[in-house]
């Protein structure tokens, strides 16, 4: 019963990812072994490599937009933001009687 993944070289003398295990199988214990090329791996990885970039790229420009747009409305109060321009931000004197800092 060993399991493992590991790169070997295989009967070709072509480096594989050689990932093996144990199967019970009624009475019986075999032994399951699947090989891919190294290679084979590498072009697959590079082939998705374009379109995980375009969707991260997609998402970092909409994200750059958002932000964009959300700073750009809260600052000329055109969007939502005209609630906030009659706010009396004014604390008062800290000693007055509202008990605040007696």
């Amino acid at each position: 019963g060993e399991s493992g993944v590991e790169f070997i070289t295989d009967y070709r003398g072509v480096a594989v990812m050689s990932a093996y295990t144990s199967l019970a199988v009624g009475g019986h214990t075999w032994a399951v072994v699947a090989e891919f090329d190294r290679e084979e791996i590498v072009s697959s990885a590079a082939a998705e490599r374009p379109s995980l970039a375009g969707a991260l790229l997609f998402i970092y420009g909409l994200s750059l937009w958002s932000v964009w747009y959300w700073r750009g409305s809260r600052m000329d109060g055109s969007v939502g933001g005209g609630e906030f321009a009659d706010i009396d931000l004014d604390v008062g004197d800290f000693g007055d009687s509202s008990g605040m800092g007696v």
